[in-house]
């Protein structure tokens, strides 16, 4: 049976300006449950194995942030 699953995920950007010169940078942190339910009630979790309703077909289990913090440069 489907169940939940938590991602932690890690990210970083950067802006550069016209020359290529980093002006800029950024790192944040996602957390991210993946429920064991679809993201279209239409298809029971309890019961469908495979989604049969084609938004589950194409994204499947809904997900939801749990929480999102921007991170500092000692933080990585």
């Amino acid at each position: 049976s489907a169940r939940d699953d938590t991602f932690t995920i890690r990210t970083y950007g950067e802006a550069r300006d016209k020359n290529g010169e980093v002006i800029a940078t950024a790192w944040c942190e996602a957390v991210v449950r993946r429920t064991r339910d679809y993201l279209d009630p239409a298809d029971d979790a309890g019961i469908s194995t495979l989604p049969m309703h084609g938004q589950n077909q194409d994204f499947g289990r809904r997900l939801r942030m749990v929480s999102f913090r921007w991170l500092s440069n000692a933080e990585i």
